[in-house]
């Protein structure tokens, strides 16, 4: 369980050297420890990408709010914290808008899922 997690890296917090870490770095190794930890059903590969033809890079306009909003929630996220916000935001750039209806069913644990999703 997660709080499990959270208590045993407060441990290891409290006997390493203070002087050796910095809080930022403590905080995103927890995230990052804590999303290791936890039981995935399977793996899950891509295809490798043919990167010998030219590759636009797809761009959907968005409003300045929905670029902040879409930059806090990656930030939050380790799977992009290696990124430069330079990427980042070509990664933002790439992303396209969609619109359910409330109540709608976008996907449900334990399924695969093909999109990463940010939901406001």
């Amino acid at each position: 369980p997660v709080s499990q997690q959270v208590i045993q890296q407060k441990k290891e917090e409290d006997n390493m050297d203070p002087n050796m870490k910095t809080t930022d770095v403590l905080s995103r190794e927890r995230t990052i420890n804590i999303h290791n930890k936890a039981k995935r059903a399977q793996n899950i590969f891509a295809e490798p990408l043919d990167m010998s033809e030219d590759f636009v890079i797809p761009n959907f306009p968005k409003s300045d709010a929905a670029v902040q909003f879409i930059d806090d929630s990656l930030a939050d996220n380790f799977i992009f914290a290696s990124l430069t916000k330079e990427e980042r935001y070509l990664l933002i750039d790439a992303m396209k808008a969609d619109s359910v209806p409330a109540g709608t069913i976008i996907i449900q644990q334990g399924e695969v899922g093909d999109y990463f999703y940010v939901v406001e």
